[in-house]
């Protein structure tokens, strides 16, 4: 018989997912491929849609599963050839504990790995919108540990604990974070006018580069835009652009999808539109 080796796998992407829908590891995991990579799905959550739809059901799984799933992977060798930990939406503090507790194992073991956080917590048309404590359990079990940190403004603010009334006081709290293992902080929707004419999104790096960027706001509040993006900022990265880059290419990418989405007329974000391939 012919020897079998484990699937080289470039991402570990830890989110939630949903039977219908484009949010989480459903908008994840085809951002990632379309980057030409691989990736393996662990969910926090299933759900059958998104809690904005009239009905809803499921909820976060059981931490047994969830602790299983982390251990599987680690038996199949993955971590060894991964590059990086994508962590989104956790569907209950205790998720928290998990993670870090494997992360902390699987890093000593495999120092190689990369750790991306996007700190799902809310935003400021909804609020908060996870689990009680769930900040508290970013702030103190997995943000010290996260190479890069993909936060959009209302949870810069819950994470530092500051009220951000510009753009200066978003860029000192983006660097208050950069400590630990953290190199870079991506901000989303920065800017204090949420219907202003363009998007912008701020990177800090540990080196003191401060970087601005502006793209033109695309009228469609689908969800799962932040997963998208973060994911694309992942792929690009793992291609070998630089940070800098790596967030202009998401940025742009993200628009082109809103505005595909808002010219389908979709209630779900639209990866790639219908008949055609999904191309980087």
């Amino acid at each position: 018989m012919t020897p079998t080796r484990p699937v080289p796998v470039d991402v570990i992407s830890i989110q939630s997912q949903v039977v219908y829908g484009r949010v989480g590891n459903n908008a994840a995991i085809p951002a990632l491929e379309a980057c030409g990579l691989l990736a393996a799905a662990v969910p926090t959550t299933l759900l059958s849609n998104t809690p904005h739809y009239p009905s809803v059901h499921g909820g976060a799984v059981p931490e047994a599963w969830l602790a299983g799933w982390l251990d599987d992977l680690e038996a199949r060798g993955i971590p060894d050839r991964a590059r990086v930990v994508q962590i989104g939406f956790l569907g209950d503090p205790a998720q928290a504990r998990i993670l870090a507790s494997w992360w902390s194992r699987i890093h000593e073991r495999h120092p190689h790995l990369r750790l991306h956080l996007d700190p799902v917590i809310g935003d400021y048309d909804h609020g908060v919108y996870v689990a009680d404590g769930m900040a508290e359990a970013l702030t103190t079990r997995l943000v010290p540990a996260a190479h890069g940190l993909v936060p959009n403004r209302f949870e810069l603010e819950q994470l530092t604990g500051t009220r951000l009334r510009g753009l200066d006081d978003c860029r000192e709290a983006a660097r208050a974070l950069l400590h630990g293992a953290a190199q870079w902080i991506v901000v989303t929707s920065v800017q204090g006018d949420p219907e202003g004419a363009v998007v912008q999104t701020l990177l800090e790096t540990r080196d003191g580069t401060s970087t601005l960027f502006e793209h033109p706001r695309v009228p469609c509040a689908v969800k799962g835009v932040g997963d998208y993006f973060a994911a694309r900022l992942t792929g690009h990265l793992l291609l070998g652009c630089e940070v800098s880059q790596a967030v202009d290419r998401a940025c742009r990418e993200t628009t082109e999808r809103l505005d595909l989405t808002r010219h389908l007329g979709w209630e779900e974000l639209a990866i790639h539109a219908p008949g055609r391939s999904a191309k980087p």
